[in-house]
């Protein structure tokens, strides 16, 4: 079989996968609202007040995790029963070099400055939508949005990252590792991007996913794992309830200044390590052309065509 065509066909099997995954996702996203709203509705059949207890079930739900965790814990053993016979899916859990503090520092504030990115790229794409009369804030806030409730801050700082991880940094690097260490990383880091489905956070999903691609590849999943949760729970949830109570400026300036100071440290870094990154990049690069290759594979591509017109609903008129 020519190698173009194994390239296309292997990269057609993981996307079906991951796509799978998604679908399960939207799914159960939707039947999960969807049953309790016929409960509401069948209970309350003749309260005048049905519609606003229709809502109130709504809005509940769109602050829950509890669909997120189902559908979360379906499309794993999905993928785990899709993978089973795959030689990489043995790779997952595989420990490489120990951690050691210089590097996790390293890594960690690489990964953080990655806030300093979406922060420009946020405030710059809703001024540019802005003047042609559109709006994406409503996906930058749900990015950022903080959990009101337990089943919600469990998925998005522990749950979430650990299933994602598993998903992108195992099932889906692995599977690319064979056409190089840098395509693997790069390929995972793209996915993951897509996969959530919302243009703002998929940059920065990209951008991070870098990084926890590398931490993964030469150190373990278990690392990227612990990085993962560090941003979203520390970072994330409680970092907003931190500085909740404070007006929205200094909230801003806070943010600026802390995720600013990542960027600056990752810029100094980035120049320091200039050497070691360009060789690790040349020694562990794919083959030329692979990117085009696996890129134009139909599902890989119906895949990122599906999340990015996902990505497109989150741009509404002011």
């Amino acid at each position: 079989m020519n190698e173009k065509i194994k390239i296309k066909k292997h990269t057609n099997g993981v996307a079906k996968g991951i796509l799978i995954y998604q679908l399960i996702m939207m799914a159960v996203s939707i039947l999960v609202p969807l049953i309790k709203v016929i409960q509401v509705a069948l209970h309350y059949a003749k309260d005048a007040e049905l519609d606003q207890k229709v809502n109130a079930v709504l809005e509940q739900s769109m602050n829950s995790g509890m669909g997120m965790i189902i559908s979360l814990a379906l499309g794993l053993l999905l993928l785990f029963f899709y993978f089973r016979k795959q030689e990489f899916s043995k790779k997952l859990f595989n420990k490489n070099k120990s951690m050691k503090i210089s590097s996790f520092c390293f890594n960690f504030v690489l990964f953080m400055s990655a806030q300093a990115i979406f922060m420009v790229i946020s405030a710059g794409s809703e001024s540019i939508l802005n003047l042609f009369g559109y709006s994406i804030m409503a996906e930058i806030e749900s990015a950022t949005g903080q959990s009101t409730m337990l089943s919600m801050f469990l998925y998005v700082s522990f749950l979430g990252p650990i299933a994602e991880e598993v998903i992108f940094r195992g099932f889906v690097m692995r599977a690319f590792e064979g056409f190089g260490k840098t395509t693997a990383i790069v390929c995972s880091a793209i996915l993951f991007g897509a996969f959530h489905g919302n243009l703002i956070q998929g940059i920065f999903a990209a951008a991070v996913g870098l990084v926890l691609g590398y931490v993964a590849m030469e150190y373990s999943i278990y690392w990227s794992i612990i990085v993962h949760i560090i941003n979203n729970f520390v970072f994330g949830d409680l970092w907003s309830y931190a500085v909740g109570r404070l007006n929205e400026t200094l909230q801003q300036i806070l943010f600026g200044v802390f995720h600013g100071s990542f960027f600056l440290g990752a810029v100094i870094l980035i120049f320091l390590k200039r050497k070691e990154i360009k060789n690790y990049w040349e020694q562990n690069r794919g083959e030329k052309g692979i990117y085009k290759i696996i890129f134009t594979s139909f599902w890989l591509l119906l895949f990122m065509t599906l999340q990015l017109g996902i990505g497109l609903m989150g741009i509404h008129k002011i």
